[in-house]
């Protein structure tokens, strides 16, 4: 599993020829993806209120980038692995929002999960990715768990100047505006934004041949089953 920041100034294009499984997820500005047969316009003006627009290519496929606002920032997530799976554009409208507020809890790790691709609508992806919108002050991938995949961590904060912590195991990191985290399989990995600052968290999981990541494969230890 692979990650990057495209930043395109208005104007400037991107030829992505790579023909490995990608996804485009839309952070700010506004993009026109271009393919043979196909195009596909997003925009963005907030990443706290809307949702991302986001595009998936793989196999031989070629692809064009190209930046219709002043700036244009995205999220380019790649696995080594191909497939012969058609190009997938997913609009904002139709990325699934939960917002969860676990009973025990008294509101303290309320979050909203925004989940961009899974099987529900790439069953022959490699990947399963999203983003996380961690209240200001509150807890997320809370009850801790850990699961047999890899996955991936990458950090804006509302305003820029605010921090997190993230944990890792029995480690905890302070995390800022523009960080990235590997989480390896077998660590546990609850999350927390200062007072006053709205985090979000794009997270992407590698599927296992053989072991998908999917609804039952979060661990929780036995200590943090009363949260649940």
């Amino acid at each position: 599993m692979g990650f990057g920041i495209l930043r395109l100034r208005r104007g400037e294009k991107f030829p992505d020829t790579a023909g490995t499984e990608r996804v485009y997820m839309l952070l700010s500005g506004s993009v026109d993806f271009r393919w043979k047969g196909g195009s596909f316009a997003a925009a963005r003006a907030s990443m706290v209120e809307e949702a991302p627009s986001s595009l998936r290519i793989g196999g031989a496929e070629t692809l064009e980038v190209a930046a219709l606002s002043e700036t244009a920032e995205l999220a380019v997530f790649t696995a080594s692995k191909t497939s012969g799976f058609p190009i997938l554009s997913i609009p904002a409208r139709n990325v699934r929002t939960a917002s969860l507020s676990p009973a025990k809890l008294d509101g303290t790790a309320d979050r909203r999960i925004r989940t961009v691709i899974d099987d529900a609508n790439a069953p022959g992806s490699n990947l399963t990715l999203g983003e996380v919108v961690n209240l200001p002050g509150r807890w997320s991938s809370f009850p801790p768990h850990h699961h047999s995949q890899i996955e991936l961590y990458h950090y804006r904060f509302f305003p820029e100047g605010g921090f997190g912590f993230c944990g890792l195991g029995d480690d905890a990191f302070i995390v800022r505006d523009g960080d990235t985290v590997v989480i390896p399989p077998g660590l546990t990995h609850p999350q927390v934004a200062a007072p006053g600052c709205s985090m979000i968290y794009l997270w992407a999981i590698r599927h296992l041949d053989g072991d998908r990541f999917g609804p039952d494969s979060r661990i929780y230890p036995p200590e943090y089953g009363w949260a649940l």
